[in-house]
């Protein structure tokens, strides 16, 4: 019987000690909670993603305090200062929680995303020389061939609907078709592997992955989620046991996912090393990766299981936000014409002064437009809206604007007592209005031709964006997702013209630890972006 009860006896010690470091929160202001079980966790999760997040910002400012399950104190950030300080500053004291790591374990193994600390370094040391500029630049071929395979499997889509090329135009749901178009990009410029996604679920790869962070992350019920969140207070090695001992098909699909990228990747290693033994390495991700791990010092290398990992969160990262993000930018577009169109009109004219040749990536460049569009969907619809932190010392956050506290004085500096866990809203940073401007919650490419400077630090971001964070941790693909968008995005728009239709107007913003795109009632379908799809004009 002693046994039964030591554990939820130690649960509540460490959450009645936890509740008391956080005592110096109190002053913080923050929106009124309407559930004790859930705190503000349904207002996270069960609504559009970062729904919530943009009224907190525009009620409080750059800093709230909310409340995690069970009542427990937390702060939500959005302030420029406080989150540049966290994840750059003081990057490696606060790691982020230990269940966040576990449920990175579930879907990457011990990839970089895992790691932190002198494991974080050595993984990213390693992993850093394959995403320079030219090493993306060289792999600019690839995402053109796949564009173009996209754009032939939609003109023989919208053939077999109506039989006329002219006037011919279909409903899809495009966001299905950009998950595979991107799970074929990354197949083929990380690793030399084509799971031909776009001919369909054949391969087990492709099958392994549709609708993976849907299946693993999205909404779950008040029960789930009550569970999910008493993680945080066992120890690791026992939430590492519990986390992948719970049944159900979500777990197979991740255990299934493991066994298939587990078996392939092993075979991956094994060429790229004899290839490079001969002289006869490609410039794929998965070369550089394999070169980079063998010139550096035994003691600091990847082992064959982390090398495994990079690959499974290569394959997970480099296909899911990059799909999302493509789904919510023509959906902009759809509902936007006037962008389109003079989107379509600068494409044209780059085609025209190349004399009718396919673009380079050189010509990308001199497309200021297409820059400015790819921008703003970044800035607009940032995939990962939000990620979580853990304070792992007593620190103090600066902030950029000052904040009214619970006293009713103002402050430009707010206590942060170890222990505490942070949320940290990358998508209402990104809407800003202090930095962005009074139409910040407006979708307007044209804001970033206007030469106007920004307002706010400079936090080291991607164009002043948080969209890929900054510090230390930030997104490692960077330049090969802004050049896959670019390139998806010319191919697209150049031979179709996008709209939308009766089931656009009930697309929302899914929170399943990045933004996906599903259609409200039908959230149990996985990925959905509804948009009717038509030739584009011949001028």
């Amino acid at each position: 019987m002693y046994k039964f009860c030591i554990f939820p006896v130690v649960l509540l010690s460490l959450y009645l000690y936890r509740r008391w470091r956080q005592r110096s929160l109190s002053d913080i202001l923050g929106p009124k909670s309407t559930s004790l079980l859930l705190g503000h966790l349904g207002d996270l999760l069960h609504k559009n993603a970062a729904e919530a997040e943009f009224l907190w910002q525009e009620r409080f400012g750059g800093v709230a305090r909310i409340k995690a399950p069970f009542g427990e104190d937390q702060l939500w950030i959005s302030d420029p200062k406080a989150i540049h300080h966290i994840l750059h500053t003081s990057c490696y004291k606060h790691p982020r929680p230990a269940d966040r790591r576990e449920f990175a374990r579930l879907i990457c193994d011990d990839g970089v995303l895992a790691m932190e600390g002198d494991a974080h370094r050595r993984h990213r040391k390693v992993m850093q020389p394959a995403f320079g500029t030219s090493e993306t630049r060289a792999l600019y071929p690839v995402f053109q061939e796949v564009a173009i395979q996209l754009v032939t499997k939609w003109k023989e889509v919208i053939m077999s609907d109506e039989g006329d090329m002219e006037r011919s135009s279909s409903d899809m749901n495009v966001a299905s078709w950009l998950s595979r178009a991107t799970l074929d990009v990354i197949g083929r410029a990380a690793f030399d592997y084509d799971c031909r996604a776009l001919d369909g679920p054949n391969d087990p790869l492709v099958r392994s992955y549709e609708n993976f962070l849907k299946n693993a992350f999205g909404t779950g019920s008040t029960i789930e989620l009550l569970v999910q969140s008493c993680f945080q207070y066992l120890p690791e090695s026992l939430l590492a046991l519990l986390i992948t001992k719970v049944p159900g098909e979500i777990m197979n699909q991740m255990q299934e996912n493991q066994k298939i990228v587990h078996r392939l990747a092993r075979g991956w290693i094994a060429d790229k090393t004899r290839a490079l033994e001969v002289g006869q390495g490609h410039r794929d991700i998965m070369t550089l990766l394999v070169k980079a791990n063998n010139s550096q010092d035994p003691k600091t290398r990847l082992s064959e299981y982390e090398m495994i990992s990079q690959i499974r969160t290569l394959l997970l990262a480099g296909h899911e936000t990059t799909s999302n993000a493509m789904s919510f930018m023509l959906w902009e577009l759809a509902k936007h014409q006037d962008v389109q169109a003079r989107l379509r009109r600068e494409i044209e004219s780059a085609r025209a002064a190349n004399g009718g040749a396919p673009l380079a990536a050189d010509d990308l460049d001199r497309m200021p437009y297409l820059h400015a569009v790819v921008k703003e969907l970044l800035r607009f619809h940032a995939p990962v809206h939000h990620i979580m932190r853990r304070s792992g010392e007593d620190d103090i956050l600066p902030l950029f604007e000052p904040i009214k506290t619970q006293s009713g004085t103002l402050t430009t500096h707010v206590p942060l007592p170890e222990g505490t866990n942070l949320v940290l809203s990358l998508a209402a940073y990104n809407r800003n209005k202090k930095i962005w401007g009074n139409d910040a919650d407006v979708f307007r490419p044209e804001r970033w031709l206007e030469g106007k400077e920004r307002a706010g630090p400079n936090i080291g971001g991607y164009y002043n964006l948080l969209t890929f964070a900054t510090g230390p941790r930030k997104c490692l693909g960077q330049q090969f997702a802004v050049l896959e968008l670019q390139t998806l995005l010319v191919e697209l728009v150049s031979n179709f013209e996008f709209s939308t239709n009766e089931r656009s107007e009930k697309v929302r913003r899914l929170p399943c630890a990045v933004m996906v795109p599903a259609v409200s009632g039908e959230e149990a379908k996985g990925a959905q972006m509804p948009l009717k799809v038509s030739l584009a004009p011949v001028n």
